[in-house]
């Protein structure tokens, strides 16, 4: 039996599935990682976040938000493919394991940087300002990246979901919900002492929708949908 390596997966043939997975699941990698970098910058910047254990804890938060957005990136990929009856092999997705890896090894220390930035540039030191003055337009960047593929690959998924009406409305009622919910708190976020503005806080609930809630009804619908067959 051929070893099963990276080399051998990059030189087999490539369907076209695999580079809308391979794009999805890189790119939110990245933006999952970074993302957590952002928050905690923003706390440490508003001084809701102590410095003490910074880097390891900023460590910890963007490996976990890299790896949730590979998880996230390449199941939307695999949804939104462009050949649906194609299935990738066994080296295809050891390929797209490594670029999740590689993802998260370039995320985290970035996110350090975002935070470590954040942190020197609330104590008034100018390598902290320019650091973040780098930092935030490769912030962007990769951020606009995952968006424009994430867009594309949920067009192509919606449309060919069965259950998407009904999926719809109970994404769009968790949000109003959860939404309602927040601003009734003011932004406070339970069990913690951080409080959002009412426009920080309608983000959170909309990450939470896309990345918690958006899953979680998708699974349940094609469960539900099964079980009547």
């Amino acid at each position: 039996m051929r070893a099963l390596t990276l080399e051998s997966a990059v030189a087999a043939p490539r369907p076209r599935n695999l580079s809308v997975i391979a794009n999805m699941t890189i790119s939110w990698s990245l933006a999952g990682g970074i993302a957590a970098g952002v928050l905690i910058a923003a706390l440490v910047f508003t001084s809701r976040l102590h410095s003490m254990g910074l880097v390891p804890l900023t460590a910890i938060v963007a490996l976990i938000g890299s790896m949730l957005g590979s998880v996230h990136g390449a199941v939307l990929g695999h949804l939104g493919r462009a050949e649906p009856n194609s299935r990738l092999s066994l080296r295809h997705w050891a390929l797209v394991i490594a670029l999740a890896c590689s993802g998260a090894a370039f995320a985290v220390p970035f996110a350090i940087w975002l935070a470590v930035g954040a942190m020197a540039a609330a104590s008034g030191e100018s390598s902290g300002t320019v650091g973040l003055f780098i930092a935030i337009p490769l912030t962007l960047m990769i951020f606009a990246w995952a968006t424009m593929n994430g867009w594309d690959a949920f067009e192509v998924a919606y449309s060919r979901w069965p259950q998407k009406r009904l999926g719809t409305l109970l994404v769009g009622g968790a949000f109003a919900v959860l939404s309602a919910f927040m601003l009734l708190l003011r932004g406070a976020i339970p069990g913690t002492e951080i409080r959002l503005s009412p426009v920080a806080a309608l983000v959170l609930v909309a990450i939470a929708v896309l990345w918690i809630v958006s899953p979680a009804v998708i699974v349940a619908l094609s469960v539900a949908g099964r079980a009547r067959r």
